[in-house]
């Protein structure tokens, strides 16, 4: 999603795009070259933060898989194993006491039925949990795409959209755990706030200052796909969209 920029010219917000074209302009050579240097800056930390993130999250991994190491932990395949075991134990528990009881069809569709059950509510577990571990560590983004159907960077350029809907909306920030993230809003990005993240079977809930995101995904080829949703701003329906990266 293509950024804005704030232009002193037309005390509005513009693509650098839009200060590119007119570079040979006498008139607006000047503020092409102010936001040329402003987005050179910006590149500059970003990718200064990037470097910064990657240390800090390679430092807890080495960190973690030293601690794992030292203290025997138990692999996760053998967690699953052990799992699957108590659960086959509990089943033929279950059948040896429900055939003492009674010898009757219908004690036996109940045993299969808790069985089931329980199967199907660790499986949905061990998926939350994986969704979960994908995203400590990611950094992420929330940006409008569309504005009443019409993509946002042209609905901008034309005017049917407020110049600031892109720069107010956006949000992009750090998933530090599977319940806590690090995130800056548009509106005010020198300043990050610490956010709740809760990962359920079908959805990604986001606790913001400003307003709660219910983001639904699937797992397509052991990746998480996110939803795009729509929100209704001053009777205009405008489209979000999250990105992971």
């Amino acid at each position: 999603m293509a950024k804005t920029y704030f232009s002193n010219k037309t005390r509005a917000q513009h693509t650098y795009t839009f200060f590119k074209d007119r570079r040979d302009d006498p008139e607006w050579h000047d503020e092409f070259v102010r936001i040329r240097r402003i987005r050179r800056r910006e590149k500059l930390v970003q990718t200064i933060f990037g470097l910064i993130i990657v240390l800090v999250f390679f430092v807890a991994w080495h960190g973690y898989k030293a601690a794992t190491s030292k203290n025997n932990l138990i692999p996760a395949s053998s967690k699953l194993s052990s799992s699957s075991s108590s659960i086959s134990n509990s089943d033929d528990s279950s059948e040896e006491k429900s055939s003492t009881e009674s010898n009757t069809d219908t004690t036996d569709e109940s045993s299969s039925e808790i069985s089931s059950s329980k199967v199907s509510s660790s499986s949905s577990d061990n998926g939350v949990s994986k969704v979960a571990r994908k995203l400590v560590g990611k950094s992420f983004t929330i940006v409008p795409i569309k504005y009443d159907g019409v993509d946002i960077d042209k609905a901008m350029d034309d005017n049917k959209a407020p110049q600031n809907t892109v720069h107010d909306s956006h949000i992009d920030g750090t998933f530090l755990s599977s319940s806590e993230m690090r995130y800056r809003i548009g509106i005010d990005p020198s300043k990050y706030f610490k956010g709740k993240v809760s990962v359920l079977e079908n959805s990604i809930q986001l606790d913001t200052v400003n307003k709660n995101f219910d983001v639904s995904y699937v797992m397509e080829n052991n990746q998480v796909v996110l939803s795009t949703w729509n929100e209704t701003v001053d009777g205009h329906t405008v489209t979000m969209q999250m990105q992971i990266n």
